[in-house]
């Protein structure tokens, strides 16, 4: 991706979030309840590590599924979408779930709750 586009993507990426965010924020009663915390007893440590694992698996699948041109491209999403199910399965007691920085970051704004360990979702 050049650099350039790449710029214009992470600021679409975070407002698109803050976005999501606030409309579940309006269309659900109470305080928003999708912000990303360690639960579980979970270190700092152990919630980077687990991120990274689900995030590398994520992007492991959509580089093999999706960038790879082959018959069977307009199948990806089924895989990628699987392979998030898998992901969040795992990951969404223990961390939350994130694996994408805007997810973590749009939630965080709407509820103006930033924990002090929110730099490992980054």
């Amino acid at each position: 991706m050049p650099w350039f586009r790449g710029l214009l993507l992470l600021p679409a990426q975070l407002l698109g979030g803050i976005a999501a965010a606030a409309l579940v924020s309006c269309m659900f009663p109470g305080p928003i309840t999708v912000v990303c915390n360690l639960g579980a007893g979970t270190t700092i440590a152990q919630g980077v590590f687990i991120e990274a694992f689900g995030t590398c698996l994520l992007v492991f699948v959509i580089l093999m599924l999706a960038a790879e041109k082959h018959e069977t491209t307009p199948l990806a999403p089924v895989g990628i979408g699987l392979a998030l199910f898998v992901v969040e399965l795992a990951c969404v007691y223990y961390t939350g779930g994130a694996v994408n920085p805007a997810r973590a970051f749009g939630p965080s704004v709407v509820a103006t709750s930033f924990p002090g360990y929110h730099w490992l979702y980054w």
